[in-house]
């Protein structure tokens, strides 16, 4: 709120005032002060009749009541305000910027001033209305400005920068089709009483379509038909969007579930997905057939096979979920990673596998695409093999270091080498698969990581492959702190590395000013012009000042 409109309120809350007392007491012009009149008015605060007075509502009778407990014109005036209505669920100063687009400054000045009169608290690192009586208020002033716009007819699923809602099906509505709507586009008829909206209007992408899906499902069918939806089309969705998505709109854990689910892997919340049966049978109805994951022990026993099947002795090195698992350190997995030294030892792997049963898939998916396997192979009743030569994703680099880190273990004449703990957490963190982030967590609570040595051997990779994954570990290791309540001691010196890497790339590309760089980046404007400083100290830019404007050019 505008600190007169508060002012007025407080005015009001006395006795009604005509036009002109309000005027004299605010020392504003008749104009202006009529403005804010109507304003109240529009708001819901005020009535006219004859005078000014207040409406005899609950939200302000809350208002009279927090005028006895605060200052108002400090704790609702904007952006006060606005901090305040996203604080109703706890969030973390980076996620409170990114709501709002305040600048960091002024969002850190807000939290401290709202900290200090008692309206909010500080727990775990993360902020939270702490008043009953303002989250009531805040509650009544969230509403409103969800359904302003909206039709009468429509229940509002999500509102944020947008709103997610739904309408009687057959019903006009603003905005764009999406959800379960859309779902017969890509391949599944699935009829409900409902049609789904997102508003303002916009282009919706098959990721947002599956997103949509779940946040707006309220039945295990619902979920049921979400999994099938995801597994007829897992070719073309890409899930390191559908992430994002899921992150924003507060359902990751739900997102991740979810994909866990369709490989029979144990979920968090377990209560929200029908029986396995339930969904084999459902998706039988659309043609797809759901395999059952082999047994545990044909994880366990793999490598026996393999070993047993060689004609001379080969090295392999082994990563992701089947190295947790062999470590004791996880349940279940839903294919074996594999990573071999050179294309003579794939070629002796490749012949093996091929000679037990194996054979490479025929469909490769977009999520895996990504990773740029040697080859995918597969056989009944065994797990899936994932085999990649030298190089992971074009990102992480079998190197002399991590071979001397890794565990041997022998089965016959196949040696198998357990990357250390240490890379397989860097893996997960680049590779952004389903679970990766839940095995990340468990490793950091079990594995005595070494931090630097992650961070070091990063940035050694990148040397090596001179390509930049520092955005998808930043991405998943502030979802690892922010749900998991996982300390990661680089996380600033990541922060850092990623600010740098864009700006370089946007010099190089022709951005001359702050400005531009800001709107490539989403980190706060003072932390973009320190790492500018820092990268012109190191002579990496150039940086000129022009008529107090800094001008940036590449080396």
């Amino acid at each position: 709120m505008k600190r007169k409109e508060i002012e007025a309120l407080l005015l009001l809350r006395e006795r009604a005032l005509t036009i002109n007392e309000l005027a004299r007491s605010l020392k504003l012009s008749y104009y202006w002060t009529s403005a804010i009149a109507r304003l109240l008015i529009k708001k819901g605060y005020a009535r006219k009749d004859g005078k000014i007075g207040l409406t005899p509502t609950a939200k302000t009778a809350l208002f009279i009541r927090l005028s006895r407990k605060y200052n108002l014109t400090t704790l609702l005036v904007d952006p006060h305000e606005e901090v305040l209505l996203i604080l109703l669920d706890p969030l973390s100063l980076a996620l409170i910027q990114k709501k709002t687009s305040l600048a960091h400054a002024t969002t850190y000045k807000a939290l401290n001033t709202l900290m200090q009169i008692g309206a909010i608290k500080k727990i775990s690192g993360q902020y939270l209305v702490s008043d009953n009586e303002l989250k009531n208020f805040l509650l009544i002033l969230k509403e409103e400005k969800e359904i302003a716009g909206i039709e009468t007819y429509a229940t509002i699923i999500y509102s944020n920068y947008f709103k997610l809602k739904k309408v009687p099906i057959g019903t006009k509505a603003q905005g764009s089709l999406t959800a379960f709507s859309l779902f017969k586009n890509y391949g599944i008829e699935y009829y409900t009483t409902y049609d789904y909206y997102i508003h303002p209007e916009k282009k919706v992408s098959i990721e947002e379509i599956l997103i949509h899906s779940l946040l707006c499902s309220e039945t295990k069918i619902d979920i049921a038909m979400c999994a099938v939806f995801y597994v007829k089309n897992k070719a073309i969705i890409d899930n390191t969007k559908a992430k994002k998505i899921a992150k924003e709109l507060g359902i990751f854990q739900l997102w991740s579930d979810l994909q866990n689910y369709v490989k029979n892997i144990p979920v968090k919340f377990s209560d929200k997905f029908p029986s396995w049966k339930e969904f084999v049978e459902k998706a039988s109805l659309y043609g797809l057939q759901i395999y059952q994951p082999p047994p545990l022990k044909t994880y366990l026993d793999i490598f026996d096979k393999i070993g047993s099947a060689l004609e001379k002795p080969l090295r392999i090195y082994v990563f992701g979920g089947q190295n947790m698992l062999m470590r004791g350190l996880k349940a279940a997995t839903k294919d074996v990673d594999i990573i071999v030294e050179n294309e003579n030892d794939f070629k002796i792997l490749n012949s093996t596998l091929r000679a037990i049963g194996y054979s490479p898939v025929a469909e490769i998916t977009l999520e895996d695409k990504k990773l740029s396997p040697s080859g995918i192979y597969i056989a009944e009743k065994l797990p899936r093999l994932d085999v990649f030569t030298k190089t992971i994703a074009g990102a992480f680099t079998l190197t002399e270091d991590m071979k001397k880190r890794a565990e041997p273990r022998k089965y016959n004449k196949l040696i198998v080498g357990l990357l250390s703990p240490n890379d397989i957490f860097l893996l997960k963190a680049i590779t952004d698969r389903e679970g990766d982030i839940e095995d990340m967590s468990i490793l950091a609570r079990t594995s005595n990581l070494n931090w630097k040595n992650i961070f070091r051997t990063y940035m050694e990779e990148e040397k090596l492959t001179k390509r930049h994954f520092c955005f998808t570990i930043l991405d998943n290791i502030e979802i690892l702190q922010e749900k998991y309540d996982v300390k990661i001691p680089f996380h600033r010196k990541l922060v850092s590395h990623c600010t740098d890497a864009t700006i370089i790339d946007a010099v190089s590309k022709g951005c001359k000013t702050v400005k531009e760089i800001k709107k490539l980046i989403d980190f706060p404007e003072h932390h973009i012009r320190n790492r500018i400083n820092v990268l012109a100290k190191k002579g990496e830019i150039k940086k000129k000042i022009r008529k107090k404007k800094i001008l940036l050019q590449p080396i």
